[in-house]
């Protein structure tokens, strides 16, 4: 039997995840870990629809064809519910989790198994989080939870010792180029931009939907302007008298906070790169495309400055991942950036 066709690679994953429904030992409640792009909500759909697939004949797991399984895969089925940040909102709060736990203990509408889908679950405040631990210390039967992360840091350690850890693992480049020529209009691109096709592959993280991304023609000036701003920042982080373009740089960032923790992930795939070109310089870059200018930048930038600037970032990002002030969040790094 083939278990979940619509995720590439992962085999392992997919083959314990799929032994466990078999055998009736599926656990109520998961973190699916991986960086945006990855498969990780496209794993938590295939999980449901197996969960809930109906077909007496079954050559795979889900079998995507019995009326359970089209409606899931289609996000059409009333059992499985998402839970997410409200419009204008940058975190899931305590009233989203009180809603989804009154809802729980109702009984499933048409299906064996009721599931809840948490999007972005390391945005969910901690008081969203110790609702949601109340859950997990009783969890109904027929109730699985997936939460889906890019970020375990911020989930609480009372959280991941009550669910099972499902990390998405990194698709290699010609998986993912693969994926991308299968779409015609990737096809297509890829002769008509090759240079850009090729830059979308590296850059991804061996994440199929980030380089989807990265290739939409209505996004990709908006991308190429954020790289440049991270770009620019982390080249002026190189010491010198002329503090100033640093701060400069830093002020640029966007303060919209959706907007600024995009460029955060960016910076930080910057700074790992340019960290781990001192131990290896055969690794997968994340950010760049280069690995001679990446040996060469951090050796201008130094290590130990390198590794402040990156818990400096770290800590901006999760300022504003917690809803902290965008303003203040900036000032800090400016005044960090005076003393490193």
């Amino acid at each position: 039997m083939e278990f979940f066709p619509q995720i590439m690679g992962n085999k392992a994953t997919k083959e314990r995840l799929g032994r466990a429904i078999l055998q009736n030992t599926f656990p109520h409640a998961f973190i699916i870990e991986g960086p945006r792009g990855c498969g990780k909500h496209t794993l938590a759909i295939s999980l449901s629809a197996a969960l809930n697939c109906n077909s007496a004949q079954k050559s795979a797991l889900p079998c995507g064809t019995c009326d359970s399984c089209r409606r899931i895969l289609n996000k059409n089925f009333v059992d499985v519910k998402y839970i997410t940040k409200k419009d204008g909102k940058s975190t899931i709060g305590v009233e989203e989790i009180r809603s989804m736990r009154e809802d729980i203990y109702l009984s499933p509408t048409e299906s064996a198994y009721k599931i809840y889908i948490v999007e972005d679950a390391q945005v969910m405040t901690p008081q969203a989080q110790n609702a949601l631990l109340k859950i997990f210390e009783e969890p109904p039967a027929g109730v699985v939870i997936f939460l889906l992360c890019d970020n375990i840091q911020q989930i609480l350690s009372t959280i991941k010792s009550r669910a099972q850890l499902v990390r998405m693992q990194r698709l290699a480049d010609e998986a993912v180029r693969s994926a991308l020529l299968k779409r015609p209009e990737l096809a297509l691109l890829s002769t008509s931009s090759p240079e850009a096709f090729t830059a979308a592959i590296k850059l991804s993280q061996g994440a199929i939907g980030r380089a989807v991304e990265m290739l939409d023609t209505e996004k990709r000036d908006e991308l190429a302007e954020e790289r440049e701003i991270a770009s620019t920042l982390l080249e002026r982080l190189v010491p010198g008298k002329e503090k100033f373009k640093l701060y400069s740089a830093i002020q640029a960032l966007p303060q919209k906070r959706n907007d600024f923790l995009r460029s955060m992930h960016m910076v930080l795939d910057g700074l790992r790169d340019l960290i781990i070109s001192k131990y290896d310089e055969n690794t997968a870059l994340l950010f760049y495309t280069d690995m001679t200018k990446v040996s060469e930048l951090a050796s201008r930038i130094g290590h130990a400055r390198l590794l402040r600037f990156y818990d400096a970032f770290t800590a901006a990002r999760n300022k504003s991942e917690q809803n902290g002030n965008m303003t203040a969040i900036l000032t800090d790094l400016c005044a960090i950036a005076s003393r490193v």
